[in-house]
């Protein structure tokens, strides 16, 4: 984040259309969306954006797996659970401690609450009947996932473990990678 670099951006009308154009051209089948910007809700917006002209303009019915950003914001985190098939957000590493050596400026709860949230939610739109399926993409499969940067951060299998347990009671991951 401290390089002095020129960065991508592509507005939700950009992506969309482009991802569409690919769509239809058989060169893609599903959308795996995330940023590289942590906590940015505005990002977060134009994620969600995006997935949403997907799913209304261009009637995309096809998988969507959706990157919640960390502290993203709970209405946030509703509506992704409503687009996207699949959601996930990044732990990297299992304590704050071995996060502080790998993402200084990322908090362990920043991901965990949204992780909660999410769980949260998919539970509440499971409870109302959730959206229709799409596509034969069953809405019943809506998961949700989280990864792990292993070794550099100095973690044990032990840290591993105890928060994948202690999240999957309250989350119920489909993967963990």
């Amino acid at each position: 984040s401290g390089r002095d670099v020129r960065r991508a951006h592509f507005t939700p009308d950009e992506l969309a259309k482009g991802f569409d154009l690919m769509y239809r051209a058989g060169a893609v089948y599903g959308l795996f969306l995330c940023s590289g910007i942590a906590g940015a809700v505005h990002t977060m917006d134009e994620m969600l954006a995006t997935v949403e002209l997907l799913r209304s303009t261009y009637a995309f019915r096809g998988y969507v797996h959706l990157k919640i950003l960390p502290d993203a914001e709970p209405d946030q985190i509703v509506r992704a659970v409503r687009l996207a098939d699949r959601v996930s957000a990044n732990l990297e590493a299992p304590t704050p401690e071995t996060l502080a050596n790998l993402a200084p400026l990322k908090r362990l709860a920043a991901v965990t609450t949204p992780l909660r949230a999410a769980a949260d939610a998919i539970r509440a739109e499971r409870e109302r009947g959730g959206p229709p399926a799409r596509d034969g993409v069953g809405r019943g499969r809506l998961g949700i996932s989280t990864q792990f940067v292993v070794g550099p951060a100095g973690e044990t299998d032990r840290d591993l473990l105890t928060i994948v347990q202690e999240l999957n009671q309250d989350v119920g991951f489909a993967r963990v990678y």
